[in-house]
C-alpha cells in the first residue's frame, strides 16, 4: 500500500488482502445487474452499521500502533519468564534448568 494513499484506500486494501482475486474491466452497461441489486432495499434493517468515520479513525490508529525494538526490550525486561530466558541465552544456559514456564 503506497504511503500517500488514503485512508479509503488503505481500508479497502487491508479487507481485500484476505482474498484472492483477478480484476476485469466491464464496462458500464454490462453492470445493469449489479446496480439493479445495489439500489434494493434490505428485508430488514441492521441493528447497527459501523460508520465510516470509525473506521477511518481505525485506519489512522493503525500508524501508531507500531513496535519498535526499544519497546520490545522494555516488555521483555518486565517479563520474569522472558527476561529469565534472555539472561540464559546471553550468560549460558544451565543444565539443570528445568522450569516448565520457561520451555515451549
Amino acid at each position: 500500500i503506497p504511503a500517500l494513499a488514503s485512508s479509503r484506500i488503505k481500508c479497502w486494501a487491508i479487507t481485500l488482502a484476505a482474498y484472492s482475486y483477478e480484476m476485469k474491466h466491464k464496462p458500464g452497461y454490462q453492470l445493469a445487474n449489479a446496480n439493479a441489486l445495489s439500489r434494493l432495499s434490505l428485508p430488514e434493517q441492521p441493528k447497527s452499521v459501523p460508520m465510516p468515520h470509525n473506521v477511518v479513525l481505525l485506519l489512522h490508529h493503525i500508524s501508531d500502533t507500531i513496535v519498535h525494538a526499544s519497546t520490545i526490550k522494555e516488555w521483555t525486561a518486565s517479563d520474569p519468564v522472558l527476561s529469565r530466558v534472555c539472561k540464559l541465552v546471553q550468560t549460558g544456559w544451565i543444565s539443570d534448568e528445568t522450569s516448565a514456564a520457561i520451555f515451549p
